[in-house]
């Protein structure tokens, strides 16, 4: 992990500008080296869970071909059979003429440095659980109205920010970070124009790849029960499977 953010902050400085050539030659190097730092996260995060979510998933990396913040995008999203049974489309790159959002997924994100404000952030990993779509927010709606405790547990201690698109005034009001409780007021109003939200953590050169691994855990655990929850045949109970693990919160993740 360190590595590639070193080499990062190397190949793509903040302070020069990159040309579209360079872009997509460092692009594609980095894209090589987030599957394989994503690979390794996801065995050691999903070491104990269901099988079922490598199934029922595809796992692809995503770049763009003109500069950008994000250098490279790891995702696990539905496989494309998710889409046609719920008439959607199928998204890119698998479908090139389709959408970025992929209604359901887990990301990590090889972002380089840029300034936000006059501040500086970055080169550094962001983990995130993102919901797009009105079928997917009525869906994981209903999974959180039934299961509250479970998806506090998830989140707690995890370092996770809530994010949304469209600004609410209950959300934006409350002072604190509980991401938990971010979420419960968000689900308080009843539309969102956006129909989206996003739990994410970024990890920068003075993290660990261990504290990536065990938020990534708890978002593939969400994402697994929520995927249950938005399946044209339901399984409401996925949560049951994580019972153990997550009276544990144990990780025996190792410095990647």
């Amino acid at each position: 992990m360190h590595k590639a953010l070193s080499q990062l902050e190397h190949l793509l400085p903040f302070d020069q500008p990159v040309n579209d050539e360079h872009w997509i030659e460092t692009s594609a190097v980095f894209a090589e080296t987030l599957w394989g730092l994503s690979s390794k996260l996801l065995r050691a995060a999903t070491a104990t869970f269901p099988k079922r979510i490598f199934v029922e998933s595809k796992q692809e990396v995503l770049v763009t071909r003109e500069p950008a913040i994000v250098v490279a995008e790891f995702r696990l999203r539905p496989q494309s059979s998710y889409y046609k049974k719920t008439a959607q489309e199928v998204p890119r790159p698998e479908n090139p003429k389709g959408d970025d959002a992929t209604g359901i997924q887990v990301g990590l994100l090889l972002c380089r440095r840029h300034a936000i404000r006059h501040r500086l952030h970055g080169p550094y990993l962001s983990v995130e659980f993102s919901v797009w779509g009105r079928r997917e927010r009525a869906s994981f709606q209903e999974f959180f109205s039934g299961h509250r405790r479970f998806i506090e547990r998830l989140l707690n201690d995890s370092g996770l920010r809530f994010r949304t698109s469209t600004p609410f005034a209950n959300v934006d009001g409350f002072r604190g970070t509980n991401a938990f409780r971010k979420m419960d007021l968000y689900f308080e109003n009843e539309f969102d124009p956006e129909h989206s939200f996003t739990l994410e953590r970024t990890v920068d050169s003075t993290g660990t790849s261990e504290e990536l691994t065990q938020t990534l855990a708890s978002l593939i655990a969400l994402y697994d029960c929520a995927v249950g929850y938005c399946n044209v045949k339901k399984n409401r109970d996925r949560a049951l499977d994580y019972s153990t693990w997550i009276s544990s919160k144990q990780s025996g993740a190792k410095d990647l």
